[in-house]
């Protein structure tokens, strides 16, 4: 794979560069990340990928953070949300994380307990999804597409990509 660059005023600049001298933002990196990250993920492909971020853009009332006020809110784009990460199949059961460009400005952590199993998380939500439905980790476990041995071995997943 070749290495992204920007060409402005007649010089290149690797991203890094170009972001440090305030010719790309925060916000322009995060949109070069999702838009070459679709796709990208060993064990995934990438017409499941688009069917689970389409069942999550579906499934989730997603906003910019615009202002508290329903009326000032504005939706988030399909081309904004992305799999921030893949952290395996079990039993055909794809477990990820969803998020979106705006995901950045929550800034919250807390605790999920499936099976007396606890996993701390970060701001974004595992999600299961199998058969084109979006569950909960809890779900997916109440309904057997993950065992107590799927869950251990997602507690170590999990820990090894904690923000």
């Amino acid at each position: 794979m070749f290495p992204l660059i920007l060409w402005k005023d007649g010089q290149f600049y690797q991203l890094q560069d170009a972001y440090s001298l305030s010719f790309l933002t925060w916000d322009d990196l995060r949109n070069l990340r999702a838009y070459f990250q679709k796709g990208q993920w060993d064990g995934l492909s990438a017409e499941i990928e688009l069917q689970m971020l389409q069942a999550y853009f579906d499934n989730f009332d997603l906003y910019k953070p615009k202002g508290r006020e329903p009326a000032d809110r504005q939706p988030v784009n399909m081309e904004e949300v992305f799999v921030d990460s893949y952290l395996g199949s079990y039993n055909d059961c794809f477990i990820v994380r969803f998020a979106d460009l705006y995901l950045s400005h929550w800034d919250y952590s807390y605790d999920i307990i499936v099976a007396d199993i606890t996993y701390s998380s970060s701001y974004i939500l595992p999600l299961a999804w199998k058969s084109g439905q979006l569950y909960s980790l809890q779900e997916a476990y109440n309904l057997g597409f993950l065992t107590v041995d799927d869950l251990i071995q997602l507690k170590d997943t999990i820990e090894k990509w904690k923000y």
